[in-house]
């Protein structure tokens, strides 16, 4: 799973994902985990509530972060321009996307169901 991370000027790395808070405790929650690295420990965080959902080594962040993604329906499809493919948990079904690997958009003419090769 390919995990945004992005540097911020306080030496903490984050780790920005769409995993939804609402499928992790908060059912009415519109927001998104994020991974939050302060030194040797990380924090799952709801962009949105602000809401601490995991603390974890920091070593085991994405770890953490890929079995979180892995108990979710999650969408598959192959972008077309770069072959990569594009992971979208909570989803059951793509029909577009816009690839996060080579910025092209994308229109989904054959769906991959979940469980399917790809």
């Amino acid at each position: 799973m390919n995990h945004r991370m992005r540097k911020t000027p306080k030496a903490k790395r984050i780790v920005s994902t769409t995993l939804p808070h609402s499928d992790f405790g908060a059912p009415d929650c519109c927001g998104c985990l994020n991974g939050i690295v302060r030194g040797d420990h990380a924090e799952i965080v709801c962009n949105e509530c602000a809401a601490v959902v995991r603390t974890v080594p920091a070593e085991n962040l994405e770890k953490t972060l890929n079995e979180m993604t892995l108990t979710l329906h999650v969408a598959a499809a192959r972008c077309p321009h770069c072959k990569s493919v594009h992971l979208a948990p909570g989803f059951t079904s793509l029909s577009a996307f816009v690839c996060p690997n080579c910025g092209e958009s994308v229109e989904v003419e054959e769906p991959i169901e979940n469980g399917a090769k790809i």
